[in-house]
């Protein structure tokens, strides 16, 4: 699944988590992501009563990052001081947080225009070879990430 993704990557990047670094939201069985989130992380800890030990939280939307910044900030930890945060899909929210949150930008209205490009084309030409297009995601830093913006 998506963990095994994540754990994946950390792994061919050099780092290492324990199997608990990772908590299932499931957020299309809620109104209140934020809630979600926070009340996973509540349940996930309850029974570790000091700080966490990790430096990051890397959400699956910015939406679960703020429940993740509210269950961090109650712990008494300073986001991004203590813990960095990093959301996922940029929404028009995110740069008004406190702090402004870092987030991936997927960049959907590239993402969009490509699918239409090759629909109408594949449409125009129905025996055209098949192709495969990249839009790569972008990382929007902001000050829940931490340290300088990337050059």
């Amino acid at each position: 699944g998506k963990a095994g993704v994540f754990f994946d990557q950390l792994q061919r990047h050099g780092f290492t988590a324990g199997a608990d670094a990772a908590v299932h939201v499931d957020e299309t069985q809620a109104d209140n992501v934020s809630r979600l989130a926070y009340d996973a992380l509540v349940q996930r800890y309850a029974h570790r009563p000091d700080a966490p030990q990790f430096d990051a939280v890397l959400a699956t939307s910015d939406e679960l990052a703020v429940g993740a910044v509210a269950w961090l900030r109650e712990r008494g930890l300073r986001v991004p001081d203590d813990v960095a945060v990093i959301g996922f899909n940029d929404s028009h929210v995110a740069p008004f947080l406190d702090p402004p949150l870092a987030s991936v930008d997927r960049r959907d209205p590239q993402v969009v225009g490509e699918i239409e490009s090759r629909l109408f084309q594949r449409l125009e030409t129905p025996d055209a070879p098949r192709c495969v297009i990249s839009v790569p995601m972008r990382f929007v830093w902001r000050a829940s990430a931490g340290g300088p913006p990337p050059a």
